[in-house]
C-alpha cells in the first residue's frame, strides 16, 4: 500500500484504512525518556518523524497452548530465608535505598509455593523484559539471564544504557536470591530474557509500536525454551487508550494464545500533564498496570507515592498497587 507524497500522518492513515488491502492502521507512536521525570512517556509528535506503518495479518490463528501450569506446590506459608544483605530489612528507611517492598509484600512467605519435595526454592518460570537496555553481567543478575536480544542491531548483544532503567528493572525481577550478594528479585530466581527496544532516530532517543512489537515476536518465539509467562513493559505515558490499539492487541494475542501475562506501569507525573491521565500501554485491558507505593520512613505503612498515577474517575483501567520507591536494585556500574 502506497500513499501520496507529503500526506500528513492522518491523511495516510485515512487513505490506507480505506484501502481494503489492511486489517488495522494507526499511526506507528513513538516512546521516549520523558525528560526530568525519570519515568518513560510517549510523545505523540514524533510520529511523523519515524512515519506510518499499516499493519497487516493473513488471517491465521496461534497457536493454542494449554492452561497455565500448576506452581503452588506448597501447604503452608513458612517464611524463607536468604542471605542477600540488602534484602534484610522489615521496612522503608527514611534515609537510604533498601529492598523495603518484600517485607511489604510478603514475598518470603510466598517464596514457600516454590519449595519443592528436596526442600529447596525451584522456580523454572521466565520473564521478559522489554527496556532501554541491559548489562546482562552483573554479578547479581548473570546467574539468571537465560537470553538477551536487541531489536534494532537483530542481535543477541545487549548493551546498557544510560541511567540503567533496565537493568534496574531486570534486578527487581530476578537479581539472583540467596547468593550471599547484593540484592533479592522478587520473583526468586525466574530466569530472564531482556530484550532492548530503543534506538536513536532523527535525534530523538526512545522507541516505538514496532519495535515493541518486535520485542514481543521475539519473546513468543523463545516463549517455550525458557518458559515465559510474563512480559515486563515499563513504558508509559499521556494518551488515550483507545488511539494506539496495536500493541493491546498483541499483548491480548500473547495472553488468549501462549497464557502469557503482559504487565506495565501505570505512569509516573509527567511535565505539564496534571495527574491522574490516561496512560498507554497499562490503561489497555491486555496490560496489568501496577501503581506505585511508597511508605512512611521507619514504618510499614504504605500509600500510593505523590508522583505516581492513579485511576480517573469512573475507571479501573490500573489494577494493582506495588511498592516503587527507593528501591534498591542492580545497576550497570
Amino acid at each position: 500500500v502506497s500513499v501520496a507524497q507529503g500526506s500528513t500522518v492522518g491523511d495516510a492513515v485515512v487513505e490506507i484504512a480505506s484501502s481494503g488491502a489492511v486489517e488495522a492502521v494507526q499511526p506507528n507512536y513513538v516512546y521516549h525518556a520523558a525528560a526530568g521525570s525519570g519515568s518513560l512517556g510517549v510523545d505523540l509528535g514524533l510520529a511523523d518523524a519515524l512515519g506510518t506503518r499499516a499493519e497487516q495479518t493473513d488471517g491465521s490463528g496461534g497457536l493454542q497452548e494449554g492452561g497455565l501450569p500448576a506452581l503452588l506446590g506448597a501447604t503452608a506459608e513458612t517464611p524463607v530465608a536468604i542471605d542477600d544483605p540488602y534484602a534484610q530489612v522489615t521496612h522503608r528507611t527514611s534515609s537510604t535505598f533498601n529492598q523495603w517492598m518484600l517485607a511489604s509484600m510478603n514475598v518470603f512467605s510466598a517464596w514457600s509455593y516454590l519449595v519443592q519435595a528436596d526442600g529447596q526454592v525451584h522456580n523454572d518460570v521466565g520473564v521478559a523484559v522489554l527496556d532501554d537496555g541491559f548489562r546482562p553481567d552483573n554479578p547479581d543478575l548473570a546467574a539468571n539471564v537465560k537470553d538477551t536480544y536487541d531489536i534494532t542491531a537483530a542481535s543477541t548483544t545487549v548493551a546498557e544504557a544510560t541511567g540503567g532503567h533496565g537493568t534496574h528493572v531486570a534486578g527487581i525481577v530476578s537479581a539472583e536470591t540467596n547468593n550471599g550478594m547484593g540484592v533479592s528479585g522478587v520473583s526468586y530466581n525466574a530466569g530472564l530474557v531482556l530484550v532492548n527496544v530503543f534506538f536513536t532516530e532523527n535525534g530523538a532517543y526512545g522507541t516505538d509500536d514496532e519495535g515493541i512489537i518486535k520485542g514481543y515476536n521475539y519473546v513468543l518465539g523463545k516463549r517455550t525454551q525458557h518458559n515465559i509467562r510474563v512480559i515486563n513493559v515499563s513504558i508509559g505515558g499521556n494518551m488515550a487508550v483507545s488511539a494506539d490499539d496495536a500493541l493491546n492487541r498483541k499483548a491480548r494475542d500473547a495472553f488468549n494464545d501462549y497464557n502469557i501475562v503482559s504487565v506495565a506501569a501505570a505512569g509516573n507525573k509527567i511535565s505539564n500533564v496534571p495527574l491522574p491521565y490516561e496512560d498507554y500501554p497499562g490503561d489497555g485491558d491486555a496490560f496489568v498496570s501496577v501503581i506505585n507505593l511508597d511508605a512512611a520512613g521507619g514504618t510499614t505503612n504504605v500509600f500510593r507515592q505523590s508522583g505516581s498515577n492513579y485511576n480517573l474517575p469512573g475507571q479501573k483501567n490500573k489494577n494493582v498497587s506495588a511498592p516503587g520507591t527507593s528501591i534498591w536494585s542492580t545497576t550497570g556500574s
